[in-house]
C-alpha cells in the first residue's frame, strides 16, 4: 500500500519536502515492523530517499512512500501518471503550507499541491486524505482555503531552517506519532477496499464454516439437577416406612418371597399371597432389611439421576453450515470438522444414556412360591425420538464419535449462498469442560485447489442456578 506524498518546493525544501517525505518514511517502517525506524528517524534530513527499500515486500498490506515520479521509466506524460498514482494510493497526504500572500493578506498553497488534493478527494474520499502544515511558515489553520478550514485540522508541526539536528529529531518523534494516528485508519480501510477490489476482480470462491444462530448469543450451560417428578428420599421413607413387628407370634417357617412393586404383576397362578398381619416376625424382619436396601439403593439413584441431568444439560444441539463468501462458485466440497477431545458427538441414532430407573420398593406381601419373577421392563425410547421428525437427512452429513469428527459433503455451493449440516448433538463431557471452545476445520474442493484451514468458535458459559 502506498502512502502518496505531494509536496511543493516553493518554500525551504530540508524543512518541509525532505523532512515530511523522511518522517512518512520512517512510519513506514515503524508500520511494517521494521525494528530499526526509531535509529532511521535520527538521520540527517535529506539523506535517505523515502525510507523505502528497492526490494520491498508486495504483500498487500506492505507500506511504502511515493511521490511525484518516483518509480518511473522513460518519457511518460507526468501529470498524467501522477493522477495515476494518487488513484491507485492507499492515503494521500498533502502539503498545505502556504507559498505566497496576495494583495488583502490572503496566504495561498501550492496550486499543484491543491489540483492533486481535489482530485484524490475525488477518487479516494476524505478518510483517506491528511494534511500537513509547517507552522515556522505561516501553516494555520485560518490561512487554509474555505473548503479546507472545515475538515479536521492539519498535522501542524514547528520546524525552522535554522533548527538544530537535536531540534529536527525532536520534532520528526512527535510529527510521526500525529501522523500515524491520521494513517493508519486510512490504510485500514483502503487494505479492505483493495481486498474487496480483488475479491471481486478474481472470481474465486471463499469458502468457510460457520455457525448458524438468529444471534450471536452463547450457549448457556446450567450444572443445576432438574429433579422434576423425582420423590426425594424422605417422600420415599414416609410412603415405604419399616413396619412394626407382629404383637402375637404367628407359627409357621418364613419360606416365602418378599416381591418387588413391579415384580408383583409377573406373578403366576398357585402363588398364596399373605399380607404383612399374616407375616411372622423372621418376615416382618427379612422386610425391614429390604426396606433399609431399598433407600440405599434409592439414594445411590438419586446421584446418578443428578449426574445424568447435569449431563443433558452439557448437550446441546449446534447447527453449521458451509459458506462461499466469494465471487465464483465451488464444487465438489468435502468438509471435515475436528471437535476438541473434551466433546462428546453422537450419531444420529444414538444419544447420551437413558435415565437411571429408580428401584422398586419391596412389595408388603410374601408369596409362599418358590419361583421367580422377572421385571417387565418398559422399552427406553431412542434419542433420535425426542428429535422433531424430519430433522435428519442421513445423506450429506456423517459423523464420526469416536474421531470427535463430522464429515460433509456438498455437490456445489454457489456464491454468497451456504449449505447447512444436519444438526449435531454435542456433549461436554465434565461439568469443568463448560467453557468455550474452537473446533478445527478442512475443506477441500475442486476450486479453489488448495485446502482451506480453519476454525470455527463456540462461545459456552456455565450459569449456575438457571436452567437452560
Amino acid at each position: 500500500m502506498k502512502i502518496f506524498w505531494s509536496w511543493q518546493s516553493d518554500t525551504h525544501q530540508p524543512s518541509n519536502r525532505y523532512f515530511v517525505r523522511d518522517v512518512l518514511g520512517n512510519l513506514a517502517k515503524t508500520l511494517n515492523g521494521v525494528d530499526d525506524a526509531a535509529e532511521e528517524s535520527d538521520r540527517p534530513v535529506g539523506t535517505e530517499e523515502d525510507g523505502e527499500d528497492e526490494g520491498a515486500e508486495t504483500d498487500d498490506d506492505f507500506v511504502s512512500v511515493d511521490h511525484d515520479t518516483k518509480g518511473l521509466g522513460g518519457s511518460p506524460r507526468i501529470a498524467e501518471r501522477i493522477l495515476e498514482k494518487i488513484a491507485a494510493a492507499a492515503v494521500f497526504v498533502a502539503d498545505v503550507t502556504p507559498v505566497a500572500e496576495v494583495p488583502g493578506g490572503k496566504h495561498v498553497p501550492n496550486p499543484n499541491v491543491m489540483i492533486e488534493l481535489g482530485y484524490a478527494l475525488h477518487v479516494l474520499g476524505e478518510e483517506r486524505i491528511v494534511l500537513v502544515g509547517n507552522r515556522a511558515f505561516n501553516a494555520k489553520l485560518s490561512r487554509l482555503p474555505f473548503d479546507l478550514r472545515h475538515r479536521s485540522a492539519p498535522a501542524f508541526y514547528t520546524l525552522r531552517p535554522d533548527a538544530t539536528e537535536e531540534r529536527k529529531a525532536e520534532v520528526a518523534a512527535e510529527l510521526m506519532d500525529d501522523l500515524r494516528d491520521r494513517i493508519a485508519p486510512g490504510l485500514k480501510l483502503a487494505l479492505k477496499q483493495l481486498r474487496e477490489d480483488a475479491r471481486r476482480t478474481r472470481r474465486v470462491p471463499e469458502l468457510s464454516v460457520i455457525v448458524e444462530r438468529e444471534a450471536d448469543d452463547p450457549f448457556l450451560i446450567s450444572q443445576t439437577p432438574q429433579r422434576n417428578g423425582v420423590k426425594t428420599l424422605d417422600e420415599i421413607r414416609a410412603e415405604n416406612p419399616p413396619l412394626r413387628f407382629p404383637t402375637s407370634p404367628i407359627s409357621g417357617a418364613a419360606h416365602g418371597i418378599i416381591a418387588s412393586q413391579r415384580g408383583l404383576s409377573g406373578l403366576g397362578m398357585g402363588g398364596r399371597v399373605r399380607q404383612p398381619s399374616q407375616w411372622t416376625s423372621e418376615e416382618t424382619e427379612t422386610y425391614n432389611r429390604s426396606v433399609q436396601q431399598y433407600y440405599r439403593r434409592y439414594d445411590a439413584f438419586l446421584d446418578e439421576h443428578d449426574e445424568h441431568s447435569k449431563l443433558l444439560l452439557r448437550t446441546f444441539q449446534v447447527q453449521l453450515a458451509v459458506k462461499n463468501s466469494g465471487t465464483s462458485p465451488a464444487t465438489g466440497i468435502d468438509v471435515d470438522i475436528y471437535f476438541p477431545d473434551w466433546i462428546m458427538l453422537w450419531d444420529h441414532d444414538e444419544a447420551p444414556p437413558s435415565a437411571p430407573e429408580a428401584p422398586e420398593p419391596p412389595a408388603k406381601v410374601i408369596v409362599d412360591n418358590e419361583r421367580n419373577y422377572g421385571r417387565i421392563v418398559q422399552a427406553r425410547p431412542l434419542w433420535s425420538d425426542l428429535i422433531p421428525k424430519g430433522i435428519y437427512n442421513r445423506h450429506t452429513t456423517l459423523i464420526y464419535p469416536e474421531e470427535r469428527r463430522v464429515r460433509f459433503s456438498e455437490i456445489a455451493l454457489k456464491h454468497h449462498t451456504y449449505a447447512s449440516l444436519e444438526p449435531i448433538i454435542v456433549t461436554l463431557a465434565t461439568e469443568q469442560d463448560v467453557t468455550s471452545f474452537d473446533a478445527k476445520y478442512v475443506i477441500t474442493a475442486n476450486e479453489p485447489i488448495d485446502p482451506i484451514k480453519g476454525e470455527v468458535h463456540f462461545d459456552v458459559r456455565l450459569v449456575d442456578g438457571k436452567a437452560t
